[in-house]
């Protein structure tokens, strides 16, 4: 208040004497009718209205800010002393850990030996490709990964979402499973539910209510679950009079190397 006043002039709206008799009443014989008015003047200072109206002057503007600065200080130090010690509140937090051991050897040693392809190609010795020894390295790390065993399931997945007439069922009583090693075909037309239920089920989804259970091996999903699942999509571009099988086959074609015979990736 007192910083605000500080530079303030009030203007007064009505003077003392005034009104019918009153008209040839000089301003030098008039005053405001307001605290801190002064005779002879039409306003009133905004330093003289706080002082006689409150007893507050513009000294203590600076005082006050002293006052400011301490608490300021004094509230983040305590701050920071609750926060060192104070650890029984700390929030839940995931970190993702890396299993020692789980990485191949076999990548280990084409990284550090690398194949020199001049060396390779100048020998008249066996001649080998080097797409090849990469083919031949992932191959070996692919066999020398440990096999997952883990087994997903889920039973009477339900997915509510809000809308402006209320609410909405995007998923209704949705079970099913899938087992490593074994492929899941999850099919239907657009817009029935299938990237909803991969989001659902990666737990990707901020919005709506989800009802259900979702198991590994037969146990709750842990905590870090979310950091360790996850799906990849890929929009494969059908002509409309493909059929199912069509479809299958123009994708199993594109995803394996030629080195795989036609019959193999139709089987």
């Amino acid at each position: 208040m007192a910083n605000e006043f500080h530079t303030l002039n009030g203007q007064c709206s009505s003077l003392v004497p005034s009104g019918p008799g009153y008209e040839g009443v000089s301003l030098d014989n008039q005053v405001c009718a307001t605290v801190g008015a002064i005779q002879g003047q039409d306003f009133v200072n905004g330093n003289r209205f706080i002082k006689l109206s409150y007893g507050y002057s513009y000294s203590h503007v600076w005082m006050n800010f002293g006052i400011v600065v301490a608490f300021g200080a004094a509230f983040i130090t305590a701050l920071l002393i609750f926060t060192e010690f104070n650890t029984a509140v700390a929030g839940e937090t995931f970190m993702v850990l890396f299993k020692h051991g789980t990485k191949s050897p076999v990548l280990d040693e084409a990284v550090e030996n690398p194949v020199d392809e001049e060396k390779s190609s100048s020998s008249k010795s066996t001649q080998r490709n080097g797409s090849d020894v990469d083919n031949e390295a992932a191959e070996k790390a692919v066999a020398a990964t440990p096999a997952m065993n883990n087994i997903f399931s889920w039973q009477h997945l339900q997915y509510t979402v809000p809308v402006s007439a209320g609410t909405r069922v995007l998923l209704d009583d949705v079970s099913g499973y899938v087992v490593p090693g074994k492929l899941t075909a999850l099919m239907g037309e657009s817009g029935a539910g299938k990237t909803t239920l991969l989001n659902v089920l990666a737990e990707r989804v901020d919005t709506g209510v989800v009802k259900g259970d979702r198991f590994v091996n037969g146990q709750p999903l842990p905590h870090d679950f979310q950091s360790q699942s996850g799906y990849c999509q890929q929009m494969d571009t059908h002509v409309p009079t493909d059929t199912v099988r069509e479809a299958l086959r123009f994708s199993a074609s594109l995803r394996q190397p030629a080195s795989v015979s036609t019959a193999e990736k139709e089987a």
